[in-house]
């Protein structure tokens, strides 16, 4: 996670794919972070952005999934985009992904 980005607060763990030794696509990855944060499953969605990567991994792992397409670049996404993390986080408060 960068420096400064005022998510920091907010988040309770964070994996370096590195230091794991598993990159995204990779479902492992994401089992990882729901083992680790006790996450619920039901309860959890990835937002990610590159395609091939973030959407692709998090369906791998059984995860729900929205684009972070912050250029506009993805319009024809079989999946919810956002262009910020602001409107994720105020779509995700509104249900707009359940």
């Amino acid at each position: 996670m960068q420096a400064g980005s005022g998510l920091e607060p907010h988040v309770d763990i964070v994996l370096d794919s590195y230091e794991e030794g598993i990159e995204k696509p990779d479902p492992r990855i994401f089992e990882i972070a729901l083992e680790r944060s006790q996450a619920d499953r039901s309860a959890t969605i990835h937002c990610g952005d590159i395609y091939h990567i973030d959407i692709v991994g998090a369906r791998a792992a059984g995860l729900p999934a929205v684009l972070l397409d912050a250029a506009g670049l993805y319009g024809e996404a079989d999946c919810p985009r956002v262009q910020s993390l602001p409107e994720f986080a105020d779509q995700l408060l509104a249900g707009a992904f359940d």
